[in-house]
Order: C-alpha cells, then structure tokens, then sequence
C-alpha cells in the first residue's frame, strides 16, 4: 500500500500516473459537498474501504485528470 503523508508524496501519484487500485481511489472535491446523496456516497466509499483491504481515498484528484509518466 502507498505511504501518503504529504503535498510531495501527492504530486508524486500525479506525476507517476499511478492508477486506482484495489487499495487506491480517486475521488473529486465535489464528493465533499454537504448534498445528502454526495454524504451517502462518502460513507458508502469509507465504508467500503474499511471492509475490503483498506486503503486510500484521495479527494480533489480525478484519475483521468492525471499526467502521462514522463
């Protein structure tokens, strides 16, 4: 599982292009709206999260939106 901690170690998945996983998601900052459907889905990402491998979720980066390795 990735280390996340810090700025540096989030522009690093941006420029290593690394994709979602099985331990990895991508969610937009959208997903943080006090909407009651967006609420749902929050806790419908954590829950699910914490009842498989675990892992993390990365709110305000879109998987296609990362760059291209260089």
């Amino acid at each position: 599982m990735l280390n996340i901690k810090s700025r540096a170690d989030l522009d690093r998945l941006i420029v290593d292009a690394v994709k979602e996983s099985l331990t990895l998601d991508y969610k937009q900052s959208l997903a943080l709206t006090k909407d009651d459907k967006k609420k749902e889905d929050l806790c419908k990402d954590v829950t699910a999260f914490a009842n498989s491998a675990g892992g993390q979720l990365v709110y305000g980066m879109e998987e296609d939106k990362l760059m291209l390795p260089r």
